[in-house]
């Protein structure tokens, strides 16, 4: 297989929807650009595979299903999000939400993680475990396993809120079929039955993550080996549990970690929900206010996902699948003002019309909520498009 790619530089504009601002070196597999897409107005991430990485269609088709794996988790807060995936400067890409903050990664070997008092800094550290484990909460309920899971693909908006990304070695898990093997792993974080190549289950990624709030409060890693965080974690508390400049561990998310590294998978808390809710309860206990990653409502933003899906599908020139999303979103929020604009735009679009449902609606939501102006502007929108034929 063969892939001619274009030399892409920054300024440059591809396929006069995207404008590249700067490159940075992905993943050892990868490259991520930062975009900006100027139909959207919105800056994105552009990731593609090396060319040494795409020498078969294999390769490629296993990029692709990891496009297909993030995309389908949908809107999250504390989930990067995909949007879709398709071929950009001659290679195949991912277009994804582009975020400011950087890696966990990176905030922890340049310490800027550990920046302001002792409080501030450990609320930050508490609210980055919650938040994860809620993103990975949400993977699990959709019965997919990350298999990678570390402060590199841990990525920071510009306010600190941490999103789970790069669902590059997910594996679908069926309860009832637990055979899930992810093809790659990271070994510093990676859980023991998956150093040994054995099945895996949601527990794996719980260990990992456990590696990771390890590695956050230690200021980094100490150790090659995943299989060793346990051990690793009891020479840290045995040291005093604190590391230079960093807030100590509280006591009981040490005690948390400790039961995420149990050695037996079947030992192992595996309940991510679990896992945040402890977080949560830690965070109001020592510093007094609630965690500010609480639990998301998930209702509040399935039909933010779905629209979102479908402005996505839009971009991809699928009108069809965008107007199958669209009433979906309606389904859940007969209200949300996005979805009915998107739906009367395209509407007015094939048949020069525009339903009195959607402006109908998007009158409700304005009377329902005084002051927001944006069911009062789309309608404006609409009616102005029907109103030139």
């Amino acid at each position: 297989m063969i892939f001619k790619m274009m030399t892409i530089s920054n300024n440059q504009i591809i396929d006069g929807l995207y404008k590249i601002i700067e490159t940075f070196g992905g993943g050892g597999m990868g490259l991520v650009h930062r975009a900006r897409h100027l139909a959207w107005e919105i800056d994105v991430a552009i990731k593609h595979p090396r060319l040494e990485f795409l020498k078969s269609r294999q390769q490629v088709d296993n990029f692709q299903t990891e496009c297909a794996t993030w995309a389908s988790l949908g809107l999250h807060p504390f989930i990067a999000t995909c949007f879709y995936s398709r071929e950009i400067a001659g290679l195949p890409c991912v277009v994804a939400e582009f975020l400011p903050g950087g890696s966990l990664q990176d905030m922890i070997q340049c310490r800027n993680l550990y920046q302001g008092e002792d409080a501030e800094c450990l609320s930050r550290m508490l609210s980055i475990a919650a938040s994860t484990s809620w993103g990975l909460m949400r993977a699990h309920q959709a019965q997919l396993l990350h298999c990678d899971i570390k402060p590199g693909n841990m990525l920071l908006t510009e306010y600190g809120t941490a999103k789970i990304a790069d669902f590059g070695l997910a594996v679908a898990f069926r309860p009832s079929m637990p055979e899930a093997k992810a093809a790659g792993l990271t070994v510093a974080f990676a859980s023991p039955e998956q150093l040994k190549g054995h099945p895996l289950t949601q527990a794996a990624d719980v260990w990992s993550w456990a590696a990771s709030m390890l590695a956050v409060f230690a200021g980094g890693v100490g150790w090659e080996n995943g299989a060793v965080c346990g051990a690793a974690l009891r020479q840290f508390l045995d040291e005093g549990g604190k590391a230079y400049r960093i807030p100590a561990m509280p006591g009981a998310f040490a005690e948390l970690l400790g039961e995420c590294f149990r050695f037996s998978p079947d030992e192992r808390i595996s309940d991510f929900e679990q896992i945040a809710e402890r977080v949560c309860a830690i965070h109001k206990e020592i510093l007094g206010e609630p965690c500010p990653a609480q639990r998301p409502d998930l209702e509040l933003v399935s039909a933010d996902s779905l629209n979102n899906r479908a402005v996505s599908r839009l971009d991809l020139g699928d009108q069809s699948e965008a107007c199958r999303l669209l009433d979906q979103a309606l389904s859940c929020d007969h209200l949300h003002p996005e979805a009915n604009f998107n739906a009367g735009f395209l509407e007015h679009q094939s048949s020069g019309n525009v339903s009195k449902s959607f402006l109908d609606h998007l009158a409700q939501d304005a009377r329902f909520e005084p002051g927001e102006y944006r069911p009062l502007l789309y309608r404006a929108c609409l009616l102005k498009g029907h109103s030139h034929n």
